[in-house]
């Protein structure tokens, strides 16, 4: 049958049955809707009992929006929600808030291929000794989307396998999509425990989500944001990981099964012992088009990573910088398994002892940057790397995309110096942003392709000097950009005008702009324009010029952000003329008229010669010539006179 509520409140009733699956407000075995319903302060209360708050079961469906579960209690599993048995549960805009069970699923506990779908909503502040938020179980499966998981406690003193303060996933599949897991603990001393935010022992995806300020703590495993346990498989694509923190190890994860870290950051995560981002003890980790930055290890190796025992980790096209390590290997520690590297930055990172940026040896597949190479040894081919180099990569920033990045800055070594070979093995179309991956800059010579070392490939801005006469009234600048950003990405920089000492002046002789934005839109115009208005007066001078600096642009790397602007006078100098003396004004006497005499009519000379460049000269006399005259004037190679008559020549075109 069909049971369906709105607007009502069910609120401390108990299942007390031994041993059942319980259900304190709601035991449904059929169609359940609630609408804008509170579910209060139920239980399961007798040993073994679950579902304090709704039981799913059998087959059953339950459809809830826009309700509250809070405060229920389950003496096993699923202190506000249990789904079991087939059982299936859509949750939308609902709040899941201080429930609480003894066992598993503080907030909600899915089981023997029960399935539940959350959109949006919260679930908050419910304990558990696993999987505090929700606990997921053989064959059962969770999707969510749009879903705040924050501030559960996963706590357990002896049991093994326990933790996973936001989620804990035991043989399931959970997919996350726009996710926020924040601020959860798992408090565990047992055996392969862990996981602040999340526990992972099935199949797992995170997809643009944000995993931050989690703690795993006590002695166990670790993994400040997510344990991923031997045989587990986790993705996490467009994501970040940040300021999560392990009293063990992998203050960001710990890894004992597959992990693929995709387009994704992972920065100001931290642990006591080795991997402030990443630890690895087995299994495989592929990061790919990924940033590691500003991760810590407060007392042991490998801030950025740590390859341990038998692991496997390739970094490609990944940036691994600003990281730091009490001991060595600021950005990456290798004491076992294998650690292979191409098209990728590691460089800027800190160690107290040695080797800033990587300690052990490397497999390099080559085209890589590293900017330390102490103490550690490359394995394999490095024709083509940068060795103990700065890598001039800019701080971790919005540099357009949807989390934050390190882009290369004006003249980093790193541009198109990758292998666009290795990209398109690995199917590389976009950067880490989702920007076009092979962007080559033409002024920049290229390696192999035109591709650029790292997560990120710069879309490159430049301006370019111009020169106007006084009275044209404007001088316009062209900024143009490598490459129009991506579909619903844009580009912006930053305009001002800035005077130059003895330079024109921005009353008297242009108007001066400031915070001016240019904005480049995906799929618009590469070229812009800057359009600084002139002043032209009467009086004769030197001619003068002042700058446009760009600055803060998002989306994109300035290569060159000064142009010059040069406005060249147009006015003739006093023409002198005879002063009479004082005294007596002597009468002149006429001089005699000649005579005239027939001669030839003269013929008159040839223009002076503008006409330089090209070279050989083309027969126009434009622009070009124009720069070249004022080139040689300001070398001292011509007169200035050149410039006037040249100026009075143009208009009379």
């Amino acid at each position: 049958g069909v049971f369906e509520a709105s607007d009502s409140l069910i609120t401390r009733n108990v299942s007390s049955i031994i041993g059942s699956t319980g259900g304190g407000g709601i035991f449904n075995i059929g169609h359940l809707v609630l609408q804008q319903t509170e579910i209060l302060n139920n239980s399961a209360s007798n040993d073994g009992a679950s579902g304090g708050g709704i039981t799913t079961f059998s087959g059953g469906i339950s459809n809830i929006t826009r309700g509250r579960i809070s405060g229920n209690r389950a003496s096993l599993a699923g202190g506000g929600l249990l789904i079991d048995e087939f059982g299936i549960t859509n949750l939308e805009n609902v709040e899941i808030s201080s429930n609480e069970a003894q066992s598993s699923g503080g907030g909600l506990t899915i089981n023997s291929q029960g399935e539940a779908t959350i959109v949006g909503g919260i679930i908050s502040s419910n304990t558990a000794e696993k999987g505090a938020g929700v606990s997921i179980g053989f064959r059962a499966v969770l999707s969510a989307s749009g879903t705040e998981i924050s501030r559960n406690i996963a706590s357990s003193t002896s049991a093994m396998e326990c933790g996973g303060g936001a989620i804990k996933n035991d043989g399931g599949t959970v997919g996350l999509s726009q996710v926020t897991i924040s601020d959860n603990t798992a408090e565990t001393t047992g055996d392969l425990s862990g996981g602040g935010g999340i526990f992972n022992n099935g199949i797992l995806s995170v997809t643009d989500s944000i995993i931050v300020r989690n703690t795993s703590t006590g002695l166990t495993t670790g993994g400040g944001g997510l344990l991923n346990l031997e045989g587990a498989h986790t993705s996490v694509l467009r994501s970040t990981l940040s300021e999560n923190d392990s009293d063990q190890g992998g203050g960001g994860f710990f890894n004992l099964g597959h992990l693929d870290l995709l387009s994704s950051t992972l920065s100001g995560n931290e642990a006591q012992s080795n991997g402030g981002g990443i630890y690895s003890g087995s299994g495989v980790v592929r990061i790919v088009n990924s940033t590691l930055s500003g991760n810590e290890v407060r007392s042991g190796n490998g801030g950025g990573i740590t390859s341990h025992q038998n692991a496997l980790i390739d970094l490609i096209h990944a940036t691994v910088s600003g990281n730091h390590a009490a001991t060595s290997g600021g950005g990456l520690h290798v004491s076992g398994g294998v650690a292979q590297i191409g098209n990728s930055v590691l460089a800027g990172n800190t160690a107290n002892v040695s080797s800033p940026d990587f300690i052990g040896a490397i497999t390099s597949l080559d085209f890589n940057l590293i900017g330390d190479t102490s103490n550690g040894s490359l394995i394999g081919p490095i024709s083509n790397s940068i060795l103990d180099t700065n890598p001039l990569i800019g701080p971790l920033a919005d540099n357009g995309g949807p989390i934050f990045t390190h882009s290369l800055l004006a003249g980093s070594p790193a541009i198109d110096a990758g292998s666009s070979g290795l990209t398109a093995t690995e199917g590389l179309l976009e950067d880490q942003r989702g920007f076009q991956r092979i962007a080559d800059i033409d002024s920049v010579p290229n390696a192999d392709g035109g591709v650029d070392m790292g997560a990120v490939e710069i879309i490159a801005l430049e301006i370019d000097d111009e020169i106007a006469f006084e009275n044209d009234g404007q001088i316009e600048f062209i900024v143009s950009i490598s490459h129009a950003p991506p579909l619903n990405h844009q580009a912006t920089v930053r305009f001002d005008t800035a005077g130059v000492a003895g330079g024109a002046d921005a009353t008297d002789d242009y108007s001066s702009l400031s915070g001016g934005l240019l904005t480049f839109e995906a799929g618009g115009p590469t070229s812009q324009t800057i359009v600084v208005s002139i002043v032209d007066d009467s009086e004769a001078e030197n001619n003068e010029t002042f700058e446009i600096i760009l600055s803060e642009s998002i989306g994109a790397t300035i290569i060159d952000a000064t142009a010059t602007g040069t406005i060249i006078d147009n006015d003739e100098g006093p023409t002198p003329t005879d002063t009479p003396s004082s005294g007596t004004t002597e009468t002149p006497t006429p001089s005699p008229t000649p005579s005239p005499s027939p001669s030839p009519s003269p013929t008159p000379p040839p223009p002076f010669d503008y006409d330089v460049r090209p070279i050989p000269p083309d027969g126009i006399i434009n622009a070009l010539d124009l720069v070249e005259w004022y080139t040689r004037v300001q070398d001292g190679s011509a007169e200035s006179e050149v410039l006037f008559d040249f100026a009075r020549f143009w208009e009379s075109r």
